[in-house]
């Protein structure tokens, strides 16, 4: 069975937007850019404050990044291999919208094909206690030779590899060897939920294909935040 960790979410009120019109509305927010971005406001769990600030958490687990010439050491949520982090959104909001930080380290070998398997990562959502449902199901690559399926769903095809990362070898993370392009990448994601009922939300982040080991594969979260109306 999966591990599951739970964050405490501090939830920011935006003025009202109009409201989806689907059961789950999704905006992916991505591109590329040539510097790292400035620090994030101070509603985004950033993670550099250590347990202290998980103490909701079942389980913590927190890593620094080694850092490079392109960017600090940085706290994030992981190394995550095949865990289950949940994460628990109050009620009383008609539309919830996610972001973060997704890091994707090693040796992802994206949509599976030169014979390779697989790695793939997924979103869910489960409202008020209700069955899951699929915000966002993908692969990632870190080799310019695999394709991924990012920014695009599974289902909807493939990608080359890297696209829609924000930033490429910034966290410090070594290639694995001559032939891996990537040693990290950087996917700052957000996603709009509709939630009619203005009930509960647990989303749901994990990997759907199994990772080999830390030293391999992994991946974490950063500088999340949970905003609705």
């Amino acid at each position: 069975m999966k591990a599951k960790y739970f964050l405490p979410v501090v939830a920011v009120f935006f003025a009202a937007c109009s409201e989806p019109t689907s059961p789950v509305d999704l905006d992916v927010a991505f591109g590329k850019h040539t510097t790292p971005p400035p620090p994030p406001p101070s509603n985004v769990e950033t993670f550099e404050n250590g347990i202290a600030s998980l103490t909701a958490w079942n389980i913590s687990p927190l890593t620094t990044s080694p850092g490079s010439s392109k960017m600090d050491p940085t706290s994030f949520l992981g190394r995550l291999l095949n865990e289950e982090v949940a994460l628990s959104v109050p009620g009383g909001m008609t539309s919830v919208t996610i972001s973060f930080d997704l890091y994707i380290i090693g040796t992802w070998d994206g949509a599976g094909q030169q014979g390779y398997g697989s790695d793939r990562w997924q979103i869910e959502v489960s409202r008020d206690g209700g069955p899951r449902e699929n915000v966002f199901h993908t692969s990632f690559s870190n080799q310019s030779t695999k394709p991924q399926n990012f920014p695009k769903q599974i289902t909807d095809g493939t990608s080359p590899a890297d696209k829609g990362a924000s930033f490429t070898n910034t966290l410090g993370y070594p290639k694995s060897s001559g032939k891996f392009d990537v040693g990290d990448a950087i996917y700052k994601l957000s996603y709009t939920i509709s939630n009619p009922g203005a009930g509960p939300l647990t989303l749901y982040f994990h990997s759907t294909t199994p990772l080999q080991d830390l030293s391999d594969e992994s991946w974490g979260l950063d500088n999340v935040s949970v905003s609705g109306n």
